[in-house]
């Protein structure tokens, strides 16, 4: 079952968090100079630092595909939010029409059964 919790945490991180789009761009100094782990913000020409594998403490290698899943991440968890929210609407619509189906189903089976006792009944006393 979706979390509508989890969801809406999302959410709130997204609307929190710098805005996007955010990029994957090289590093212009340092150790990993040249190396794609910096993330920048903006798509103007003034951009932000968001997000940096730091040069000096040791990190888990290679960072590059860490830095380009927060990037990914940021860029695309509204959308993928916004469609699970929507598949969860649809879900509890098709779940209630599913619902009114049997119950349907149900009430013409009664019906036929109470047919079928009534029509053998007048077979019995003819």
């Amino acid at each position: 079952m979706i979390d509508l919790n989890l969801i809406a945490e999302g959410k709130k991180l997204l609307e929190a968090a710098t805005d996007g789009p955010w990029e994957v761009v090289e590093e212009i100094d340092g150790t990993r100079a040249g190396r794609k782990t910096v993330i920048k913000a903006g798509d103007t020409g003034f951009c932000k630092r968001i997000v940096t594998v730091d040069q000096t403490r040791m990190h888990h290698e290679p960072a590059e595909p860490n830095i380009e899943l927060i990037a990914w991440a940021v860029n695309n968890l509204s959308l993928l939010l916004e469609q699970l929210e929507g598949a969860h609407i649809t879900l509890g619509r098709l779940q209630q029409a599913v619902q009114q189906d049997y119950a349907a189903i149900a009430a013409k089976q009664q019906r036929d059964a109470a047919r079928i006792a009534e029509l053998e009944a007048q077979l019995g006393h003819a």
